[in-house]
């Protein structure tokens, strides 16, 4: 059950503003040989081009691309996509058909399910390696918004899947793990989201919970270089500010950061770090003042 105390008001709102200000958004999805942009290929791109509004997104023109990597697919690949190296024989390379999307996607806004980590990745990457560069003047990641609509308690966790079936739009799908599969469901998790967001906007706000900020600490993965937050201990709660996606959590999943005072705590956050902004605070390592 979605509830107005997990999703931040200005999250909610942005994606209301998105629907008003783009005339077109492409919703899109990629299946890949692996998840290193760098190493591996894109093997299907699905893309849809629709018309925002205040209703939700409307699909205009559908793409979907099968594309030949030039190598044998990995077991595990084929076996989550049901994409066969027999399959692909036949399929443009790489090379082949970059014109065409290029030309499809020029640099309009674009939205996806944690786009914005894998796809806008993979898209930039494959770009890159024919002298250009994947930059559309906005990229939306509706994923974000999902994690603070939907509590984990109640959806288990926030696949793709897990929320298609959740909302009730499962068995529009006709396959999860498939670029066009996955691009319809993130478009229509898109529309539900908005509707949620425009009737919670409406309710009246709900005073935030005062924190006192105690300390402030980087992490950084041993493994994963992209995997850096910032830990907010508090006299209330611990929050984590995610670096890379610039995205505040609680330690605790089933704890809510719209409870909270959050813009009291960020500037709290960004006096201890002496941080001008949460741009700035995306690159805070740890050196300035780590306790206010």
């Amino acid at each position: 059950m979605t509830n107005d105390t997990y999703a931040q008001r200005k999250d909610m709102q942005d994606l209301l503003d998105l629907m008003k200000t783009e005339p077109i958004i492409i919703g899109y999805d990629l299946e890949t040989t692996g998840l290193n942009p760098k190493e591996n290929h894109i093997i299907q791109l699905s893309a849809s081009m629709c018309l925002p509004s205040s209703e939700g997104l409307t699909e205009l023109e559908r793409k979907n691309w099968y594309i030949n990597p030039g190598y044998a697919l990995p077991q595990f690949i084929s076996g989550l996509t049901g994409i066969t190296d027999e399959f692909l024989e036949d399929k443009p390379t790489e090379s082949e058909a970059l014109l065409e999307i290029m030309q499809f996607f020029g640099t309009l806004p674009v939205m996806g399910y944690c786009n914005k980590q894998f796809d806008d990745r993979f898209m930039d990457i494959m770009y890159q390696r024919y002298g250009a560069s994947f930059q559309p003047v906005l990229s939306y990641d509706i994923y974000g918004l999902v994690k603070k609509l939907f509590r984990v308690s109640e959806v288990k966790n926030h696949k793709l899947a897990t929320i298609a079936k959740y909302i009730g739009i499962s068995e529009k799908i006709k396959q999860f793990h498939n670029a066009e599969g996955d691009m319809i469901a993130t478009i229509l998790i898109a529309n539900y989201c908005l509707d949620i967001c425009r009737k919670l906007l409406q309710s009246p706000t709900k005073p935030g919970i005062r924190c006192h900020v105690t300390s402030v600490r980087p992490w950084r993965h041993p493994k994963n270089p992209k995997m850096k937050r910032l830990y907010v201990e508090t006299d209330v709660t611990t929050f984590f500010f995610d670096q890379f996606a610039r995205i505040w959590h609680t330690k605790d999943e089933d704890d809510f950061v719209s409870l909270y005072d959050m813009e009291n705590v960020i500037q709290q956050v960004l006096q201890t770090t002496q941080c001008q902004d949460e741009k700035a605070l995306a690159k805070w390592n740890g050196r300035n003042h780590l306790q206010p």
